[in-house]
């Protein structure tokens, strides 16, 4: 199998403005939080990261600096010099102890609330390896695309990392997801495909992110030069997603009760109600 067409130069971008502390990113899918601490250290700033994971107990920022540290360690002794990696550790271990947002546990990013984007910013998303397992993961990433295009407006993007190796890459099923780009799965739910950076998934891999998994392993690191990052750019806002998802939940109530249902849930809800008068 070719990597498709999608990652030829011709579609190479630069993420470097997520360098800057200013720029709100809203992490899905975290296992231990090195990712967000690598990422905090390298913007010099915990300031507009908010990070949260599917399950599971949520660390103390401590033992995630210890744990991002000592995986800065393993993850460049081939790599870099002594020097500069002591540089990166100051870099983490320097972060303060307290987080402006406190990193969350219980928020699945395929059924996520609609409303958000009223509390958080959901400028930039970001999914790092997304992964189902057991399960398909190429349906995971359709329900978090389709999930979030319910709640972002136009200019706002989901970033997904991935391993682009072809061992990996069969699971993402991009092609479907990707094109043709008139008749898409991003198209059709208002996304369009702004290119991959190569680059700096590997800063935050040499800043200490490690990989979690039920294994306990750590393949990120043996596969470095395959980490891609995918930027997807919503161009139209929602409809009534909002308004559409209560319509759906009172139709699934109704079925329950065995009451009519139609799509005008509103009229059905008045007729099926008593003929008692109203009073204002």
């Amino acid at each position: 199998m070719e990597i498709p067409k999608h990652f030829d130069d011709q579609f190479r971008i630069q993420l470097t403005s997520y360098l800057d502390k200013d720029e709100p990113i809203f992490i899905v899918g975290e296992g231990n939080f090195t990712f967000t601490t690598s990422l905090a250290a390298l913007r010099g700033s915990w300031d507009n990261l908010h990070s949260t994971k599917l399950s599971g107990d949520v660390p103390t920022v401590d033992s995630t600096k210890i744990l991002t540290s000592q995986t800065a360690i393993q993850n460049n002794k081939e790599r870099e010099t002594a020097e500069v990696i002591l540089q990166r550790i100051s870099s983490i271990l320097n972060l303060p102890p307290t987080l402006p947002i406190p990193w969350e546990s219980g928020i699945d990013a395929a059924k996520m609330n609609l409303d958000i984007g009223q509390y958080h910013s959901v400028k930039n998303v970001w999914f790092q390896c997304p992964w189902r397992h057991p399960g398909n993961t190429d349906e995971l990433l359709k329900e978090f695309i389709e999930r979030f295009s319910q709640i972002q407006q136009a200019g706002q993007k989901l970033i997904i990392g991935i391993v682009a190796n072809v061992v990996y890459y069969y699971r993402y099923e991009l092609e479907k997801i990707f094109g043709p780009e008139d008749d898409s799965f991003i198209n059709k739910h208002g996304y369009e495909y702004l290119g991959f950076d190569g680059e700096l998934i590997k800063n935050i891999l040499k800043n200490g992110y490690r990989h979690h998994s039920d294994s306990g392993g750590d393949l990120h690191v043996i596969l470095f030069d395959n980490h891609i990052t995918i930027v997807l750019k919503k161009i139209t806002n929602p409809e009534n997603s909002k308004e559409q998802e209560d319509v759906k939940n009172l139709e699934e109530q109704q079925e329950e009760l065995k009451l009519p249902s139609s799509p005008n849930s509103e009229t059905n809800f008045q007729e099926s109600s008593t003929s008692e008068p109203q009073t204002q």
